[in-house]
């Protein structure tokens, strides 16, 4: 594989990180549902799975170039420079949208919501058991996205559990992280926590909290994680139409006309939102086409590169 197919690989891997973010920002919107959406959703799940029991024994011992050795840094490092790139550059401008245009990027959303259902729903072979499995995680979608928030005690023991739901449900296609923590009734609490970290609240410092947070997210994402990297090996369609599900059943979330209909002076925003709708699956099935000629390209330069190398041109004297 020549230098230029390399650093268009990790270009186009930096790009899907800056969908990530920009995801993240968007209430409703989990970065799981891009990673499913630009297709590197199985491998992000593998590298995650990797931090575990053998790579913390080297990582503890000293042994520090073994333990990363099991880790595909490459893959891990451009994708996080993404999403960070993402959430830096993006976040203000898609939270004034939501503030002040709200039907428009939701309308966006919504398109690259729907066209990337129909890519992954693609990939899958079809069998009553996936079709069960598309359903039941449909309606699950459906339900928890309707749950009206609700208080939770402000004991360390919650703070925990939250973390560790929010960042399973993060890591989940259709299923928002900071959605999880409005229904618990700890958006608030952990953001105050985040601005003000030397501050306290119901005699709890803030920094104990975020620790304890933490620690949450971390457990979560290491059991989960596993928990589906286990699923998609051992079942994969059905495992991606239980994603596909959770996706298609939250979608109503992100329903553009949600506002318009509750306000009468936002009547005239019906035309744009729909023209977004279209533009979303237009930019996902063109990023869609656009890595599988990258892969196909690639699987190409790969094999000419094997060719050569079993039947190498003869030496002109």
């Amino acid at each position: 594989m020549n230098f230029k197919t390399r650093l268009q690989g990790t270009m186009i891997l930096f790009l899907k990180g800056i969908l990530m973010g920009a995801a993240d920002t968007v209430p409703g919107v989990s970065g799981g549902t891009m990673a499913l959406m630009t297709g590197i959703y199985q491998k992000l799940i593998s590298t995650i799975s990797s931090f575990d029991k053998r790579f913390l024994s080297l990582f503890f011992s000293g042994k520090f170039k073994k333990a990363f050795e099991q880790i595909d840094l490459k893959f891990l490092f451009t994708l996080l420079a993404g999403i960070g790139t993402g959430i830096i550059c993006l976040a203000g401008i898609i939270t004034s949208m939501i503030e002040n245009q709200p039907s428009r990027i939701y309308g966006l959303f919504f398109g690259m919501v729907l066209g990337s259902s129909v890519c992954i729903a693609k990939r899958i072979k079809w069998r009553l058991s996936g079709i069960i499995s598309f359903l039941l995680s449909a309606a699950a979608g459906y339900l928890l996205v309707s749950i009206i928030p609700f208080e939770t005690p402000h004991t360390l023991a919650v703070v925990f559990l939250s973390g560790f739901v929010a960042i399973t449900a993060m890591i989940l296609p259709g299923i928002s992280g900071a959605f999880i923590l409005l229904l618990l009734g700890k958006y608030n609490y952990i953001l105050s926590a985040v601005k003000a970290p030397f501050e306290s609240s119901l005699n709890n410092p803030h920094l104990l909290i975020l620790s304890v947070f933490g620690v949450g997210c971390v457990c979560g994402i290491m059991c989960s994680s596993r928990i589906i990297n286990f699923m998609i090996k051992k079942f994969p369609d059905i495992t991606m139409s239980m994603m596909l599900g959770l996706m298609a059943g939250s979608i109503r979330r992100l329903w553009p006309w949600q506002e318009v209909f509750q306000n009468q002076s936002l009547q005239n925003e019906t035309f744009l939102p729909a023209v977004l709708i279209i533009s979303g699956c237009v930019i996902v099935f063109a990023i869609e086409f656009f890595a599988k000629y990258s892969e196909n390209k690639q699987d190409n330069s790969i094999k000419s590169h094997d060719i050569e190398q079993k039947h190498p041109q003869p030496v002109a004297e």
